[in-house]
Formats: structure tokens, sequence, C-alpha cells
């Protein structure tokens, strides 16, 4: 029973991390809850690329609007599960013209769900508040209510990796 959080910037290494973590639980059922939307060939070679990297082993998820909902039916079980990643499911969700406060709703049912969890619960999430401040609304409004998920889901979780340059530092456990 233990939630990691995973975070770093894109191509840091996260994902071979999570995976890394999640592989060392080799008698337990593992799922891999994606939450990307292939909407093009670069994102469908990126998919398959990712498949492979984590093997036959894994059951995948498909998550891309409803991950608190999806993500309740496996975390109570004790399996090893995957999350990759939140900052492509709040993307979904501002996609689907959820306002501000409907995603805060869904942020805090995550949380919800993550206090439920039975198993390895490994969450992985690009950090997004690094670079200049975007120079328009509806981006500053996506890095802003992502930085307050990163805050919420860091507070609940039993340990936290930055992971940069392909090297995870413990920030907090």
């Amino acid at each position: 029973m233990e939630t990691i959080f995973i975070i770093g910037g894109c191509k840091s290494g996260k994902s071979s991390f999570a995976l890394e973590l999640a592989d060392k639980y080799l008698d337990q059922k593992k799922i891999y809850v994606a939450t990307s939307i292939v909407c093009d060939e670069e994102m469908e070679d990126r998919v398959k690329k990712h498949k492979k990297e984590r093997g036959d082993e894994w059951e995948t998820l498909e998550c891309a609007y409803d991950l608190p909902d999806r993500l309740n039916g496996v975390v109570i079980k004790g399996y090893v599960v995957l999350v990759d990643c939140l900052t492509m499911w709040v993307n979904n969700l501002f996609y689907k013209g959820l306002t501000i406060q409907e995603i805060e709703v869904e942020i805090q049912k995550l949380l919800e769900v993550i206090a439920r969890n039975r198993g390895l619960l490994i969450l992985v999430s690009n950090e997004v508040g690094l670079g200049i401040v975007p120079s328009n609304e509806v981006s500053r409004k996506y890095r802003d209510v992502v930085g307050i998920m990163h805050q919420k889901v860091a507070k609940v979780a039993d340990k936290v990796y930055f992971v940069t340059c392909g090297i995870p530092n413990l920030i907090k456990g």
C-alpha cells in the first residue's frame, strides 16, 4: 500500500523510472493506465513505443477522461498500477470543455481514489511550472490547475521523485 508520485519535464526519464519501480514487483498483476488520446501518427508511434517498453505482462487500461472512476476499480485490488500521465488527463479535461471548477472536482475525486489504494500506485506527471509564463490565458489556467494538482498529489503521496536528465531524485519520503 504505497503511492509514488513521479514528476519531471518532458523526456526526463520519468516513465522509464516508473516502469523500473513497478518491475520490482514480479508476482503482482500490473495495470498501466494510459491517459493519452491518439490523435495523429506521431502520437500513435509514441504509444507503440511505450507499449513495447513495458512488455506483455502489463494490462492496459485506456482512460482519457474518467480517471478517478476507472482507477477506483483497480486500486482497491492490491495491484501494481501505473498512471501515465496526470498532465495529459488534465489536458483532456480542458479539451473536453470542462470548467476549472469541474476539473478541480475531478482532481478531488482522484485524491479520494488515491486514499483507497491497496497496492502500489505510481502516478506520473509533467512539471509545467518551471518555464516561462505562458502568453495566453488558457495555457496559464492549465499551468495553474496542474501546479495545484501536483501540490495536492504530492501531499498525499508516500514518496515523490523529481526526475531530470534520467536521474530520479527523491524529494519526499
